[in-house]
């Protein structure tokens, strides 16, 4: 009787391995993913850090993104089909004032950071680079908002590609900005320009 159980409990064990069967919380990452988890690391703490500051936020945060995100990708994501119809006296505007306003939207999104850190829930593949989730939580370990990044590779390095708080997408919502700017004036580039400078022009 006790050799019959044994036999059955291998029996179990082999079907969830081989079948992949393990609970959730035991099942092993993606390979890439432990690369992927220490750059979202890295630079939610440097995000922390100028959280934490009363001033000077917005050209720091702008720093962080131009060495860890692929703002350039992120400005050509919001203007969609768009994209080709840029002038080419205008794209150097553009990708400036694009980054301007992502950096803003993020750092207003983020708020007060005091006394608080960033916690990674899980990684999971997404097309070719890793979709990380996470939350911003108290010292107590209580979750305060929902923080996701998508991380794509670029050369041997990887990148920012987008980030949702509290389930919104930064270059997502930029693009259904840009894109009713653009519907309205039927795809004027100079009427989403004047826009875009409008919404600039009262931030630091």
């Amino acid at each position: 009787m006790h050799m019959l159980k044994h036999l059955r409990f291998v029996s179990v064990f082999m079907v969830v391995v081989l079948f992949g069967l393990a609970p959730a919380g035991v099942r092993a990452e993606a390979p890439g993913c432990e690369n992927a988890r220490k750059q979202v690391t890295l630079v939610a703490g440097k995000v922390r850090q100028i959280m934490a500051r009363k001033s000077g936020r917005a050209a720091r945060m702008a720093s962080v993104f131009r060495n860890y995100a692929n703002t350039r990708g992120m400005a050509n994501f919001a203007l969609g089909h768009y994209a080709r119809m840029i002038p080419t006296r205008d794209r150097r505007e553009y990708y400036r004032l694009a980054n301007k306003m992502l950096v803003h939207l993020f750092t207003t999104k983020m708020g007060a950071y005091n006394n608080r850190s960033y916690k990674i829930w899980n990684c999971k593949p997404k097309g070719r680079g890793y979709a990380i989730g996470g939350a911003i939580v108290e010292s107590n370990g209580s979750m305060v908002i929902d923080v996701h990044w998508l991380m794509m590779p670029s050369g041997r390095r990887l990148l920012v590609e987008d980030i949702a708080v509290a389930h919104i997408w930064l270059r997502q919502e930029q693009r259904n900005q840009f894109r009713r700017v653009l519907s309205r004036s039927k795809g004027n580039f100079k009427a989403l320009l004047a826009h875009m400078r409008k919404q600039v022009s009262g931030t630091k």
